[in-house]
């Protein structure tokens, strides 16, 4: 009987311990503030916490800024001529942080091939990841995630 209750005891305690993990909160990147407000983040966080990490997710793996080219890609124009309605395409920013904030920009995707957007004249490029590895890499981080 002692040992049943050891053993109950036990089992309980880890369980409690991984449902504590996945009530922690999402971290995300600062940059979802540019397109959500406090309260839509804080009711992803408590509502949706899996939304809110498919969508911090998007912001920080569609794509990335680079001087070296990909092999296997599709060139597109300067990114700046895609910039979404009330933004504006911050060059300084995508060069000195290597990131660019995707919900700020129309940008294409292929399934297999990478989208490649020139940043101006800098030699950089804006270089948007194929459908297909995409969604790969996000599952595998999706439940490695505990979501």
């Amino acid at each position: 009987m002692k040992k049943t209750i050891l053993i109950f005891a036990a089992i309980c305690l880890l369980t409690s311990g991984f449902a504590q993990n996945s009530n922690q909160p999402v971290k995300f990147d600062p940059m979802l503030y540019d397109v959500m407000t406090t309260e839509e983040i804080e009711i992803y966080q408590k509502d949706a916490p899996s939304k809110l990490w498919s969508m911090n997710y998007d912001l920080l793996h569609v794509g990335y800024v680079s001087s070296e080219l990909p092999a296997n890609y599709i060139m597109m124009d300067n990114i700046c001529n895609h910039v979404n309605e009330g933004r504006t395409c911050n060059i300084p920013e995508m060069l000195s942080s290597k990131k660019f904030n995707k919900y700020h920009y129309r940008v294409q995707t292929d399934e297999h091939k990478y989208v490649i957007y020139p940043i101006d004249n800098t030699g950089f490029y804006v270089i948007i990841l194929p459908t297909d590895i995409f969604v790969q890499q996000k599952n595998e981080a999706l439940k490695k995630a505990g979501f």
